[in-house]
């Protein structure tokens, strides 16, 4: 899994089991094998924007393809684990584009990282291009992580929140199992995106570990008011984006002109990031969960943890290590079970809203 922060590729090495209806997955090593300077220079000049090169684009399919592959077999050599001892590779490639249509109309969305690629340098079956098959059935593309978040977690009596803090923040509702009531997901908003390029621009760093930086800044209140009017917060849920929408290009003609310091923008950051997931949440209002279960990079963020607090003080929140599940892994592991499920699922199992298909291109070995 490598998402949109592009910092490196996210690996999970799982076993997935199902008795009867039931499924679980065992997660047994993990590691994020990080991009070289050089390779995210490479993703920086064609992610995100409308206008860049076909050339630059199709030679970047097939290298990430390779990086991918390589990254894999690096990792299983280090936890000694042979190739063909894995059953498959499911692979999300890099996003380079996600363009939902507000009115509903033509969505679409572009993930590289050649599947053919991965699986014939490692010998392994690759499900890849994941986001099609949800668009062609009349989704977004995003989020998918619902449909992982349903098969794995959610619970006979407790209904509950699922949240991602990645570089877009997503979250899903899992009502108890069997009880008639409707999942619901949507996207938020920004997660990480805008306060790690505030980061890379001002302070020559990837991110603000834990919020530091952000934990000693002021908040700015037309600032605030700016981020806050992004035409996006005035779409109906459920919606998708991505950072071509929140793109530093757009926070920087905010900050044009004005002598703002770094740790007040980190910190209105934060404010604003936790105001859309509250957003989202009390959209849903009322709701009998008060529960919610936070994964992605964001959870590490504990200035951004207590401004979610803050913003919905009736909820307890708490990371996905409580559901046994690991913060950083959760997307990779999501992913891993849908490309089970592309073998041996039953789209028709799916709960309303869920769009019941299959998802994955399924590229051999040979």
């Amino acid at each position: 899994m490598s998402g949109t922060s592009m910092d490196g590729l996210d690996i999970a090495l799982c076993t997935v089991n199902q008795i009867k209806k039931n499924k679980n997955i065992t997660l047994h090593f993990f590691k994020t094998a990080k991009y070289s300077k050089s390779q995210k220079e490479k993703l920086q000049k064609i992610a995100f924007q409308e206008q860049v090169s076909l050339k630059e684009v199709s030679r970047l399919h097939r290298m990430i393809g390779e990086w991918h592959a390589q990254m894999i077999l690096q990792a299983l050599e280090e936890w000694k684990i042979l190739p063909q001892e894995v059953d498959m590779i499911a692979s999300h490639g890099q996003t380079i584009y996600h363009a939902p249509d507000p009115q509903g109309g033509f969505h679409s969305t572009l993930q590289i990282g050649d599947g053919d690629c991965i699986a014939l340098r490692t010998g392994i079956l690759t499900i890849s291009d994941f986001r099609q098959k949800h668009i062609a059935a009349g989704g977004e593309g995003a989020p998918l992580a619902p449909y992982g978040d349903y098969l794995l977690l959610s619970d006979a009596k407790e209904s509950r929140w699922l949240l991602n803090i990645g570089g877009i923040a997503n979250v899903t509702y899992l009502p108890p199992r069997h009880s008639g009531q409707s999942l619901w997901a949507s996207d938020c908003g920004p997660g990480n995106t805008l306060s790690d390029a505030i980061s890379k621009h001002f302070l020559k760093q990837d991110y603000d570990p834990h919020g530091q930086i952000a934990s000693q800044g002021r908040f700015l209140e037309d600032l605030f008011t700016q981020l806050t009017a992004h035409p996006f917060f005035r779409q109906a849920f459920p919606k998708s984006t991505g950072q071509e929408a929140f793109s530093w290009q757009w926070l920087a003609g905010l900050l044009k002109g004005k002598d703002y310091n770094v740790p007040d923008i980190l910190h209105t950051l934060g404010c604003f990031v936790a105001w859309s997931i509250a957003q989202a949440i009390n959209s849903q209002n009322p709701c009998d969960a008060r529960k919610i279960y936070v994964s992605g990079g964001g959870v590490h963020n504990h200035f951004l943890m207590e401004k979610l607090q803050a913003y919905l003080p009736e909820y307890h929140i708490q990371s996905t290590e409580a559901l046994g599940i690991p913060p950083d892994a959760k997307e990779a592991m999501l992913f891993a079970l849908l490309a089970y499920e592309c073998f041996h699922g039953n789209p028709d199992s799916y709960p309303p809203p869920l769009v019941p298909v299959r998802f994955g291109k399924i590229s051999l070995p040979g």
